[in-house]
């Protein structure tokens, strides 16, 4: 599954102190190939154990 997301903004902080509002695929174009790493991510909710006290 390949999921793609427009518009996702993220500031990034420079060395200067300076924040830049930059898109993440304009990010990621900016970078060089060879430094990306793919990642799969899980798409469901962790499950949680209920916990029930002794007593």
């Amino acid at each position: 599954m390949l999921i793609k997301y427009q518009n996702i903004k993220v500031i990034v902080k420079q060395k200067s102190q300076k924040e830049t509002e930059i898109r993440i695929d304009e990010l990621a174009k900016s970078l060089p190939a060879d430094k990306l790493e793919s990642v799969i991510l899980s798409a469901e909710k962790p499950k949680t154990e209920s916990c029930v006290s002794p007593g």
